[in-house]
């Protein structure tokens, strides 16, 4: 099963750089066990009260701004290498 630690764990090894400060992987953790209680609490009491058909066109914005949020966040990466390049 998936804990919020173990993602927590994955997420950590893929952008954490090894030498990061304390300070910084305490600010990174705090911020993404944040980030999944927020995005918990909005699918446990805010979508629950919906209908069915109300509550799924939630969970889709939801699904499209994090899916936004990604690509944004891969295009800054991209440009970022693009500009070491050069």
């Amino acid at each position: 099963m998936n804990t919020i630690q173990s993602e927590w764990e994955k997420f950590s090894k893929a952008v954490m750089p090894p030498d990061a400060s304390e300070p910084q992987v305490h600010d990174m953790r705090m911020s993404f066990f944040s980030g999944f209680s927020t995005c918990l609490g909005i699918t446990l009491f805010d979508v629950a009260e919906l209908s069915e058909d109300a509550g799924v066109a939630v969970l889709e914005g939801l699904r499209q701004e994090a899916e936004s949020f990604s690509l944004e966040m891969i295009r800054e990466a991209e440009q970022q290498e693009r500009n070491q390049c050069r």
